[in-house]
């Protein structure tokens, strides 16, 4: 009796160029990417420092500026990308986050400043709730006795 084998899709939803040798792969990305710009000219792309971004970034910049200097103007607009600061990212991250934007000369925008507000409107609300609780137990411990 033979044993059906799951195979997840992203195996057997590759599209065609998964399997094509490194140069036309590249190829097709590019093309992808001119595609998607040309279809949003207004586009954002998240940037975290790590090394998938930096390959992204790399893609998409050089992507933008072989075809905007093969049709002599921008055509390809700007992307703004963004750092989703959390907080808890480590200054060799975020020097890096910075010296990426430098090299490519792009817009990453920092979003720390929006975290810092919605953790402190999480650490009011845990205080507020940490509260309620103490008095919670207080008054079962009132009906208890």
């Amino acid at each position: 009796m033979s044993r059906e084998v799951f195979r997840s899709s992203v195996y057997t939803n590759r599209p065609a160029y998964a399997d094509y040798d490194a140069p036309e792969k590249f190829q097709a990305i590019q093309g992808i990417i001119i595609t998607r710009l040309t279809q949003h000219p207004k586009a954002i792309c998240s940037y975290s420092g790590g090394a998938d971004s930096d390959i992204l970034i790399d893609l998409i910049e050089r992507t933008r500026t072989m075809f905007n200097q093969a049709v002599g103007r921008e055509a390809l607009k700007p992307v703004k990308y963004v750092f989703f600061n959390t907080g808890l990212e480590m200054q060799a991250t975020k020097d890096h986050v910075k010296a990426t934007a430098e090299k490519y000369g792009v817009e990453l925008r920092n979003s720390e400043r929006e975290n810092t507000l919605k953790r402190e409107q999480i650490g009011g609300e845990l205080a507020r709730l940490t509260e309620r609780k103490e008095v919670m137990m207080r008054e079962y411990d009132d009906v208890i006795r």
